[in-house]
């Protein structure tokens, strides 16, 4: 054979390689680049709620681009270097795989089409995508082609109005407010902000308008001394644009992210001149670089993303029923696998990063008097979902379920929001006791009265079938943008209401009225406080770019009031919280309710790790109790089932989630339920004769 012959012999199969490598490239960026980075680039709270730098930004891109085809490439040539007939085989393997989980995503779309139809489709589509790139030529050409598709990708990504702020290295704010004015000699005042997440106001009042003391007797505390702004409303329903509404004191009408590169000019920039800095910021970055801890170690801190970034991925190409067993995607934006564990401190390198409450506690042992007039800032994400945390702050397991339907939608079940609420009122409960602890160190520590507090919400959150959770509507405005927002001013003594109209971008002037100080830089708000103000005839809401407007009056009606007394009852107390039933006349009961003879079904308990079986009894029943019921061949599960804890009738629920023979149901525990040693957990169908039917566990 001529050296020129052999020459050729060899181009032949590395040529055929770089075509086939390419190929698994566009393929890839398609199958895992593209989806996740669709995904971020509206969601920049996914790298602000970490303080990302902008080069983890960078290796999140490089890392979707170029790792994953890396890898099958470099398997692909492995073959092809044991023989060229492998590599073939090999590479039309990695053509079907990564056709297939393109196609899952896009199958997940189609209505009605279960778990079985979206894998068959799948399936069946990559296979004929493989016959048509083995067999026509020009399916190969057009992939050739499309070689620039991770590129533009990665632009489309970093150029993104919501990214490109993230990738601009900050530095300190140059922002000088000047002394604050003081009478005498007095201390300029310590600047304590409280930021909840998710907390609706509604949802913290009583049928008459007033905070629900029995349930939430913190806050009720807070609104008796401080001054209660009652007709307060978010100016956004995302928590970037609320945040940065707030402590900019702008409207945020379009998109934004809320990094200290994109807003420089803040209420932290402003303070910093006068006070000393203690800052937790959860999900935002708006302070300056240099106030912030030090970042966990580049390995700790990319591990962390892959983690995340894997979870996301997850949830992209899954099957609905197979997504379902998953954690929910919790806006929290980071540790979604450690979401069903107790919030314990998570280990980074020498950096720890704290559950939330943990958080929240290690700021308020902070507090103490010192000479310098001190700004505490801390975004606490309560009662923000997960929604895993009773009254007390006892974590609990949470089982599968499925309350929402894709774009954050609940499901169009009337009973699926309603658990969902009852549980987040139990969060409710937990954020009103931190905030008890919060207002006694304050005392404890002298701060209390000399203090000016600031204590709000960024957005609300609506409990509505087949409705956003957070992006409004007609019917779920009020639930959404309407906040607790409390002003005590130092040495308040007495609690003052204002209905007057109050909205996120106010939050910043009425600190600096209460201060002394010039704001500057241009605002759209002004104070809270300022009396002689011409009263806004409208509040306006934004979600992404598109704007919601309503009459200003505080609404005199609350839907969500309502349903909250129709759940339970007027005045509750956290028991009928806890066993809210579709027939309260039925609990305390079992031995004079007629049960009739046989089984209508079978149901398995969800049972966390380390759990006992359940059934006959438990050494330590779950405080959410949820499970899935299988009706008979040919028959339907049950529309209703009773709950029975220690042979009496704890709660009566719809069953949800109905498909075929199956559907599931779920309840809530309190603390004291349970008694010491074996409980024993009974259940029931409901039958339409208003009787019972065992169903086996």
């Amino acid at each position: 054979m001529s050296e020129q012959t052999q020459a050729h012999a060899q181009a032949g199969p590395r040529r055929e390689w770089l075509f086939s490598a390419l190929h698994l490239f566009v393929l890839s960026s398609f199958a895992i680049a593209q989806p996740l980075l669709d995904l971020l680039a509206p969601n920049a709270a996914f790298f602000a709620a970490r303080k990302a730098p902008p080069i983890d930004v960078f290796a999140v891109v490089l890392g979707l681009i170029l790792l994953p085809p890396a890898a099958l490439v470099g398997v692909e040539g492995l073959a092809f270097l044991i023989r060229r007939s492998l590599g073939r085989f090999v590479h039309r393997s990695l053509v079907l795989a990564l056709a297939v989980i393109i196609l899952l995503p896009l199958l997940k779309r189609v209505p009605g089409l279960g778990d079985p139809g979206i894998l068959t489709g799948s399936a069946l589509g990559g296979g004929l995508a493989l016959l048509a790139y083995v067999r026509v030529r020009s399916v190969g050409t057009i992939l050739t082609l499309l070689g620039p598709a991770p590129l533009i990708f990665s632009l489309l990504f970093l150029l993104h109005g919501d990214i490109a702020p993230l990738l601009t290295v900050g530095t300190a704010a140059r922002i000088a407010a000047g002394p604050i004015p003081q009478a005498g000699d007095a201390e300029p005042p310590d600047v304590i902000m409280v930021v909840f997440d998710e907390l609706s106001l509604p949802s913290l009042l009583n049928d008459e308008g007033q905070i629900d003391a029995e349930l939430f007797p913190n806050f009720a505390r807070l609104a008796a001394g401080s001054t209660w702004m009652r007709n307060a409303t978010t100016s956004a329903a995302r928590t970037a644009a609320a945040v940065t509404s707030m402590l900019t004191g702008r409207a945020q009408k379009q998109s934004t992210v809320a990094a200290f590169a994109a807003h420089p000019e803040n209420l932290f920039a402003l303070l910093r001149s006068s006070h000393r800095m203690v800052v937790d910021e959860g999900p935002t970055s708006l302070s300056p670089p240099d106030l912030r801890p030090p970042d966990p170690p580049s390995s700790e801190r990319l591990w962390a993303l892959a983690e995340d970034l894997s979870f996301l991925y997850a949830h992209v190409v899954l099957p609905p029923d197979a997504e379902e067993r998953l954690p929910p995607i919790a806006m929290t934006w980071q540790g979604f696998w450690r979401q069903g564990t107790p919030e314990q401190p998570r280990l980074l390198g020498n950096a720890t990063w704290p559950g939330r409450s943990m958080r929240f506690r290690n700021l308020i042992g902070s507090m103490e008097r010192r000479g310098e007039p001190v700004f505490y800032y801390i975004h606490l994400m309560l009662p923000h979902s997960p929604w895993n945390l009773l009254p007390s702050g006892q974590h609990y397991a949470v089982g599968p379920q499925k309350l929402m339907q894709p774009g954050w939608r609940w499901l169009d079940e009337e009973w699926v929001p309603v658990m969902a609420y009852q549980r987040y009122l139990l969060q409710v409960g937990f954020t009103d006791l931190l905030l008890g602890e919060l207002l006694d160190r304050l005392e404890a520590q002298k701060l209390y009265d000399q203090s000016l507090l600031i204590v709000l919400s960024d957005h609300g959150l609506a409990f509505e079938p087949g409705e956003f959770r957070r992006r409004p509507t007609e019917l779920t405005l009020d639930e959404i943008m309407h906040v607790p927002f409390f002003v005590k001013l130092p040495f308040q003594r007495e609690g003052r209401i204002l209905d007057r109209n109050v909205e996120s971008i106010d939050v910043l002037p009425t600190i600096t009225d209460t201060l002394g100080i010039e704001i500057p830089w241009e605002v759209d708000g002004r104070s809270a406080l300022e009396d002689a103000a011409t009263e806004r005839e409208t509040k306006r809401v934004w979600w992404k770019n598109m704007e919601w407007s309503t009459d200003a009056a505080l609404p005199q009606d609350w839907r969500a009031t309502e349903r909250h007394t129709s759940l339970f009852g007027k005045n509750p107390t956290w028991e009928d919280i806890y066993r809210m039933s579709t027939r309260p006349d039925w609990v305390g009961r079992l031995a004079d309710l007629r049960v009739e003879p046989g089984v209508a079904a079978a149901g398995a308990v969800f049972r966390p790790k380390n759990q006992n079986t359940l059934g006959d009894g438990a050494d330590d029943l779950p405080h959410m109790v949820t499970g899935t019921i299988h009706a008979p061949p040919g028959q339907s599960p049950p529309s209703e089932v009773a709950v029975a804890l220690n042979g009496v009738i704890w709660a009566v629920v719809p069953t949800t989630n109905r498909k075929g023979r199956r559907a599931r149901f779920t309840v809530m525990l309190s603390e004291d339920a349970r008694r010491e040693g074996r409980d024993a957990l009974e259940l029931f169908a409901v039958t339409k004769k208003d009787t019972l039917k065992r169903i086996t566990l």
